[in-house]
């Protein structure tokens, strides 16, 4: 596949090509620029340099010259594993891989270079400002140079940064689960979930935070529904309660699968109340009403359904048998 050489020898390419430090990915574009060719395999036997080499040094590549030529991703125009075909030629329709960016990738910046590009660019000196006002307290070298990173090498948007940064601060929590000031490793973090995901304008980040918000706002109630109040969620866990509240569950109606489940097994466990809302869903029954409506079993001798232990702050052993529902 043809590239142009004038865009991967521009200044502002050799720039980044520097700053990156890696050799491997200098060399690659020094050959792609005097072949205007991309081919793994050639590339690697002209370089001596291993398959997996090559590959890794093409990926980093298109991420720095997409970082300063937008929409130039030469690190997706790679031969296919299972085609032998590149993207472009006949019958190519294998959609890129998704690539994961590795956070050690970003390079180090000194102090002198940082205060040089906040100088220049008014639009990082604000990121940095933002930063500190998140975070509360002054940054050190390397916390402002791993932003700079964010800003410069991933080549996220000065307006997308702010979203971020507020994004974190909302949603980072402490050991028990209260809210703390987010780190600039979290942050990093979160930018390389941003990167891969393709959000990297300011519209896609409000909708992506504002979603998240929702979903992070839902956890916390749902903690204290399932009475988990001296740890964080794991990340099972978390998998867990995003997929019942995607699928349409209120807290209400999750308590009563919580009580269930303690009814029949006398512990909480997410996969058994996940099971409860599964068939919940897959029969149409998302709210506590529905329940009622479709489990007249369920009810006690007041018409009050047996999973309110919650409300009534003690449980209750029931005295039927489990129905398919459960």
């Amino acid at each position: 596949m043809k590239f142009e050489p004038e865009r991967i020898l521009s200044p502002a390419s050799l720039d980044a090509l520097v700053r990156a430090h890696d050799g491997d990915c200098a060399l690659l574009a020094l050959w792609m620029a005097h072949t205007s060719f991309c081919d793994p395999e050639r590339a690697a036997g002209d370089l001596c340099m291993t398959r997996s080499q090559v590959d890794a040094a093409m990926e980093k590549l298109g991420r720095i010259l997409s970082s300063v030529h937008e929409g130039y991703f030469p690190s997706v125009q790679t031969v296919q594993e299972d085609t032998g075909k590149r993207p472009g030629a006949a019958d190519d329709s294998a959609a890129p891989v998704k690539v994961i960016l590795p956070a050690q990738e970003l390079p180090e910046y000194t102090a002198e270079e940082i205060c040089s590009f906040s100088e220049k660019d008014d639009a990082f000196r604000a990121v940095l400002d933002c930063a500190r006002l998140v975070i509360g307290r002054d940054l050190n070298t390397r916390e402002l140079g791993r932003l700079l990173g964010m800003y410069h090498h991933l080549g996220l948007p000065a307006d997308v940064l702010f979203v971020l940064l507020h994004y974190c601060e909302a949603i980072s929590r402490g050991p028990q689960g209260a809210p703390r000031a987010p780190t600039v490793a979290f942050i990093e973090k979160q930018a390389y979930q941003w990167v891969n995901q393709g959000i990297t304008s300011v519209e896609a980040a409000e909708d992506y935070a504002e979603r998240q918000r929702m979903l992070h706002d839902g956890e916390g109630r749902i903690r204290r529904v399932l009475e988990i109040y001296d740890r964080n969620l794991t990340a099972s866990e978390r998998s867990y309660i995003d997929s019942w509240l995607t699928m349409g569950f209120d807290e209400d109606c999750i308590a009563l699968a919580y009580e269930r489940t303690l009814d029949n097994i006398g512990k909480r466990q997410f996969p058994y109340i996940g099971k409860i809302l599964q068939r919940w869903h897959e029969a149409g029954i998302h709210t506590v009403k529905d329940v009622r409506e479709k489990e007249p079993s369920r009810k006690d001798g007041n018409g009050a359904v047996s999973g309110k232990r919650l409300a009534a702050g003690k449980r209750q052993k029931p005295d039927f048998e489990p129905t398919p529902f459960d």
